[in-house]
């Protein structure tokens, strides 16, 4: 009597039937492909083409790499450097508070901004951090132009007090470490000033102070032909 049994299993669909004697055995792998084993493996990678396109791709990059750091090196070496950085000086660097005199600091009750006003608040401007101040015009002035009209560039209006408290006012900036910019007016000055006095009355052309402003003939009021296009 013959007798069969049949093994199988659900990982292959490939079949072996072997035969022996009178029994017949159908045999299915019992276990999922999980490729090929460490022998075959190493006896695939061992053959002249794999071993021949391993070694050019680790050669190309290793060759890529090296290329990238001699560019590297090369452009360090080559390409100019960068300039220091320039010692840039206060008026570059610092921050400007610009302050109008006359609406700045009132310190005799008048009504008026002074100097001293602007001295007592240094420290207060210090504090801000603050480089440096611009001062508007404190020249001595007929103030028909809020000042900028000077008439005397060595003295200091009385609006805003005298010399001796601006000599006060820089003395205490610089010790606060405050630099100072004035207001300087080349442009006009006020037509009680003396350049123009004696301009004015300047006829001959050597004279010093005859070209120290530009004159012309504004003819008579009935046209009003003034200087300039200001009205007055």
């Amino acid at each position: 009597m013959s007798s069969s049994y049949t093994v199988s299993n659900y990982g292959t669909t490939d079949q072996n039937d072997v035969s022996n004697s009178d029994v017949k055995v159908k045999v299915f792998s019992d276990q999922p492909y999980a490729g090929m084993d460490k022998d075959t493996l190493l006896r695939f990678s061992q053959a002249p083409l794999w071993r021949h396109l391993r070694t050019a791709i680790l050669s190309v990059y290793i060759l890529g790499w090296l290329g990238i750091l001699g560019t590297i090196i090369g452009v360090s070496v080559v390409y100019p450097r960068c300039p220091a950085t320039p010692q840039l000086e206060w008026w570059q660097k610092s921050i400007v508070y610009q302050i109008f005199p006359r609406s700045f600091q009132d310190s005799n009750a008048d009504g008026k901004g002074d100097l001293n006003g602007i001295e007592s608040r240094l420290d207060y401007i210090k504090d801000l951090g603050v480089g440096a101040v611009w001062m508007g015009s404190v020249y001595k002035s007929p103030m028909k132009d809020f000042g900028y009209d000077v008439s005397d560039f060595k003295d200091i209006d009385p609006v805003f007090g005298t010399l001796d408290d601006m000599k006060s006012l820089t003395a205490k900036m610089k010790e606060t470490g405050l630099h100072l910019i004035l207001d300087f007016i080349p442009n006009h000055t006020s037509d009680q000033h003396p350049w123009f006095n004696n301009s004015r009355h300047a006829t001959d052309p050597s004279d010093h102070y005859y070209s120290y402003y530009v004159w012309r003939d504004c003819g008579n009021d009935t046209y009003r032909d003034y200087p300039t296009n200001w009205v007055r």
